[in-house]
């Protein structure tokens, strides 16, 4: 199974989750740029899984991504920079018990 992660116009994604063997979600960036919106995700961007993956897109420069680590919610930010591959961050630790907590403290 996978998820998509898009944070400009939607033609480009700009990371993938996957489940793993685990039945658990890794987070691949772009490895190889193919061409013509054509791209290999093979760059795990974490060296530890996920239990949930929520991406929040948008087509506007700017996505977040809810992740759930070990029970525990944090954000992730994924901005286009005019680039095919685009820059991201952990805006928010692993410290939330719930989304709804998470997203009302951001």
């Amino acid at each position: 199974m996978e998820k998509l992660i898009y944070c400009n116009d939607s033609c480009l994604v700009a990371l993938i989750a996957r489940t793993n063997e685990s039945h658990k979600w890794d987070i691949f960036g772009i490895s190889k740029v193919r061409g013509l919106g054509s791209m290999i995700y093979d760059k795990k961007i974490f060296d530890f899984d996920f239990m949930e993956v929520v991406p929040l897109d948008c087509s506007k420069g700017k996505a977040y991504v809810c992740l759930n680590k070990n029970n525990k919610w944090g954000l992730l930010e994924v901005r286009d920079n005019d680039t095919a591959i685009s820059d991201w961050s952990l805006v928010v630790d692993f410290r939330y018990n719930d989304i709804d907590s998470l997203m009302a403290a951001f």
